[in-house]
């Protein structure tokens, strides 16, 4: 009984493997068909408020970006503060880095 068993399921996993197989498309001739990128990603950014670590940021304007509250603090900042790397990906930088001079804190948003 338990041979029959055995039989059966290796017949079963032998006719889906043979079936994946033969079907399987050849991985070189596969094309890129859809080239349009999202019209949303220009808007994400990377805030380094010290250089070091970094935080997400979404750009609202082109001069006026909004993270979370812990990134940058409790209080309005004037100076210096860091850098928002607009279009951040990995990392790729495409359009470079704009300093952050203005920190408005408001409720639990921040504008840098």
């Amino acid at each position: 009984m338990k041979f029959k068993k055995l039989i059966v399921l290796a017949t079963i996993g032998l006719f889906f493997s043979s079936f994946n197989i033969s079907y399987a498309e050849d991985l070189g001739t596969r094309k890129l068909v859809g080239t349009t990128k999202d019209p949303k990603s220009k808007y994400t950014a990377r805030y380094d408020p010290d250089y070091s670590v970094y935080c997400s940021a979404t750009m609202i304007t082109d001069k006026i970006g909004l993270t979370a509250k812990h990134c940058a603090g409790n209080r309005k900042i004037n100076g210096c503060i860091g850098a928002v790397y607009p279009v951040h990906s990995g990392l790729s930088t495409p359009f470079g880095k704009m300093n952050v001079s203005i920190y408005l804190m408001i409720r639990m948003i921040s504008l840098l």
